[in-house]
């Protein structure tokens, strides 16, 4: 499967929440084999996003956050983040169905950033 790195980044905290519903024992695995071929992705990820922080701001006093002197600098990390994470990336994954998750409830929001991994149910032939 192939998708843009910007779908896994805007996925990641509703995969994870996907991971801790009490699914199926089979599907749970399936969720698991999805976390672990996703993680790799995520962490490369946040290095160069990191990477591009320090080249264009400075860490706070704070240490948990990054300013930027001037809106440029912002503007720059931005664009330099966004070209990014138009990146395609390669997942060896198996989908989800509506129907195999069950009768676990998840938002409308984590379906729609995990629409890459659950399909709708095909309809009745």
């Amino acid at each position: 499967m192939q998708l843009k790195l910007s779908q896994l980044v805007s996925s990641a905290e509703p995969l994870s929440r996907l991971s801790r519903l009490g699914l199926k024992p089979r599907i749970a695995l399936r969720v698991k084999r999805v976390l672990r071929a996703v993680q790799p992705e995520l962490d490369d990820y946040n290095k160069v996003r990191v990477e591009l922080l320090e080249k264009h701001g400075y860490k706070a006093t704070d240490g948990k956050q990054y300013l930027f002197e001037k809106p440029e600098n912002e503007a720059a990390f931005m664009a330099e983040l966004n070209d990014a994470t138009s990146e395609e990336v390669t997942l060896e994954i198996k989908t989800l169905t509506l129907d195999e998750l069950g009768d676990v409830e998840i938002s409308g929001g984590d379906l729609l950033a995990l629409d890459w991994l659950i399909l709708e149910d095909e309809p009745p032939a």
